[in-house]
């Protein structure tokens, strides 16, 4: 049997190997020509607790793991307990021989009780080496040529010593030659073309989308789920001349950022929930002095530490919100790698151009996992827009004239002429508190409202260049899912199943939360359900847009706070009991 929509979940403990053994899978499927979608259930501990990767691939674009798997793989007794309900009839398991199967009834369900840990102990002296056991003996089931594990087996571990990869590939083999030995079915996954696609997580995504955009200076403390982005610069940010530095804590980071930007270095810094609770004070200062910065902030499971492992959109409230006084501010929000890349390469531009903090709000389940895209969205018309910048001419211009350079000048677009320190000419003067054009303290309040008026009038045009919300489905449907970030994929697969049982819906998916495209929400709302489905338990995605429709009647939340993504088949299911008056 030929498949081209296939999936499979690799279970078992923190430390099994189910999450290298998952990659090694999902990068051989990426190379045959699949696009790929995994991810990541795994918990915060290093050792000893539940942990799976579930890789899903098709030949045309995915966007979402889906309902069900192909097969299982499982290396701890509580996963073949807990994995066989999200099974397809006729699904395959594969589970180490040494798990007790006495009270697992499956209905069904190939079920081959492999003796993975007893083979690796036996050729190695080691268990771990029973995940590349399993993935051989998963590479029969599904005619998978054992070369094309191979050879990502030895890019897989490429820095490794040369015995270990050796090592993995023998245990390879050995999962092909017990597989040969006892299975009697074998499936075949279709192959695509593959022309030098990408296999991306948004984090990468992310940290790629600003060293295009210039950035050259980057501060953070490492936090899960944003680590990544760290890493990558650490590592690749040097070689286009930009430094990275772990801060002392949160509040240090940010602070050398914005430092950084006032000395006219692109900057950013990257967090997640605690991370960005303790940056706030500096997210005012950045408002208040009007210096450019971007903030990365992936969500993860709250309050406090919650969950830090699992995703969430529960911080929509603390990035909208966060802050004392009136903090200006633009949230993009991102849902596939493209997106990471190209709001992170917007965000730079932005924030420089309007001299505000600019939040790419994302979530760990678009951070940390990996999908296959076609092409980084890079080219010749993405450009640096600095905004206003004083030039020398500018500068040579005010010691002719004799006029001060003012950093605050009250200008009817709100935005001044940035300055830089050290620049000839001039002196430039930031500052939080109140202020007078100059730039000194006004503490009579001379200039209050001239300058909160002056970093108003920055918002009056910006909503048209913030990415604009995505439809999915036809204008004139009757019923509307609304979502961000993770939510595409399930999104787009419940609206169609939905309208395939004629129930007329869309999906608009909002990338950009503040400013909102108010007026298009509106007018594309009107008249007809609405269904709001966000990662959070207060409704905060619904009871933000309720701002546009007042108390519109027929307007439903659906929530999800477990930690994963959704299923499309949970939208499908909780939309039909709400419409039989059930929810």
């Amino acid at each position: 049997m030929k498949l081209s929509d296939f999936s499979v979940r690799i279970a078992g403990l923190a430390g099994d190997g189910s999450l290298l053994a998952g990659e090694i899978l999902a990068f051989t499927l990426k190379r045959r020509g699949l696009y790929v979608v995994s991810v990541k259930d795994f918990p915060s501990n290093i050792r000893g607790l539940p942990t799976n990767l579930t890789i899903r691939a098709n030949l045309k674009r995915i966007y979402s793991w889906g309902d069900h798997i192909d097969s299982l793989v499982a290396f701890e007794p509580k996963a073949i307990k807990i994995h066989p309900r999200d099974l397809k009839k006729g699904g395959v398991i594969i589970v180490d021989e040494e798990i007790d199967l006495k009270d697992i009834h499956l209905n069904d369900i190939y079920i081959y009780s492999v003796p993975l840990k007893k083979r690796a102990r036996e050729l190695f002296k080691r268990e771990i080496f029973k995940n590349v056991i399993a993935l051989g003996f998963l590479g029969y089931i599904y005619s998978i040529d054992p070369d094309e594990f191979k050879n990502t087996i030895v890019f897989y571990l490429k820095a490794k010593d040369e015995k270990i990869v050796e090592s993995n590939i023998r245990a390879l083999t050995e999962g092909y030659v017990l597989a040969e030995k006892i299975v009697k079915e074998r499936f075949q996954i279709e192959r695509g073309t593959d022309s030098g696609r990408y296999f991306l997580s948004g984090n990468e995504a992310v940290a790629l989308g600003a060293i295009a955009a210039g950035c050259r200076f980057f501060a953070a403390y490492p936090i899960t789920p944003s680590t990544e982005v760290f890493e990558f610069l650490s590592k690749h940010l040097p070689k286009y001349g930009g430094v990275t530095v772990q801060g002392e804590d949160e509040i240090a980071s940010i602070n050398m950022a914005i430092g950084a930007s006032f000395a006219g270095i692109r900057s950013m810094t990257a967090t997640s929930g605690p991370g960005m609770a303790l940056k706030v004070e500096a997210l005012s200062l950045a408002s208040m002095a009007e210096v450019p910065l971007v903030i990365y902030h992936a969500q993860r499971a709250g309050p406090s530490t919650g969950i830090p492992t699992k995703t969430s959109q529960e911080d929509i409230n603390h990035i909208l919100f966060a802050g004392h006084g009136d903090v200006s501010r633009i949230v993009l929000v991102p849902s596939t790698p493209e997106e990471s890349f190209e709001f992170t390469f917007k965000a730079f531009n932005l924030a420089e151009k309007y001299q505000i903090p600019v939040i790419v709000l994302s979530e760990q389940a678009i951070s940390q996992n990996q999908q296959t895209i076609d092409d980084i969205p890079y080219d010749e018309n993405y450009t640096w827009e600095r905004g206003k910048i004083l030039t020398d001419e500018m500068v040579l211009s005010y010691m002719t004239n004799g006029k001060p350079y003012e950093r605050y000048e009250i200008t009817e677009d709100g935005i001044s002429l940035r300055g830089f320190p050290g620049q000839k000419g001039i002196i430039v003067r930031y500052n939080s508190n109140e202020k007078t054009p100059e730039g000194f303290i006004d503490e009579e309040c001379e200039y209050r409202n001239e300058m909160v008026e002056k970093r108003i009038r920055k918002f009056e045009n910006i909503i048209n260049e913030l990415p604009f919300p995505e439809l999915y489905g036809r204008e004139e449907a009757k019923n509307v899912l609304i979502g961000i970030g993770s939510s595409l994929g399930p999104m787009r697969e419940a609206v169609d199943r939905l309208n395939e049982e004629k129930l007329d819906f869309s999906y608009l998916r909002i990338r950009s939360l503040f400013p909102l495209h108010e007026d298009y929400i509106y007018s594309l709302t009107f008249n007809k359900n609405v269904f709001v489905c966000e990662l959070n338990s207060f409704s905060q995605l619904r009871n933000y847009l309720s701002r546009i429709w007042g108390k519109k009647e027929n307007v439903f939340s659906l929530r999800k706070y477990i930690g994963l993504p959704f299923k499309p088949s949970e939208i499908v299911r909780e939309i039909k009991k709400i419409i039989k008056g059930e929810g």
